[in-house]
């Protein structure tokens, strides 16, 4: 079984929203440094997480783009569950 649990869809997001998450995350001022794991409490090296997270809270019916991303999320969790099984 793979470890690997980054999904990707071509053209999952329109070209504006694709920009709209990049602005969003550029401008946020609650970025998680690169190396920490947070959920877990822990800070370790960026040999082993290299990336920056951004803490993105859901649910928010007044931002249209955590509404669009919700709802491609939710599409695209579907799809995945219907391909990982389909290849078993």
């Amino acid at each position: 079984m793979s470890t690997n649990f980054i999904y990707k869809k071509k053209k999952a997001l329109s070209k504006f929203y694709c920009n709209e998450l990049i602005n969003y995350f550029e401008e946020s001022k609650s970025k998680w440094e690169s190396g920490c794991v947070y959920d877990e409490g822990v800070k370790t090296s960026r040999a082993h997480k290299n990336s920056i997270d951004l803490p993105i809270k859901m649910h928010d019916p007044s931002n249209p783009l955590l509404t669009t991303l919700e709802i491609v999320l939710s599409n695209n969790i579907k799809l995945f569950a219907v391909a990982s099984v389909s290849k078993s």
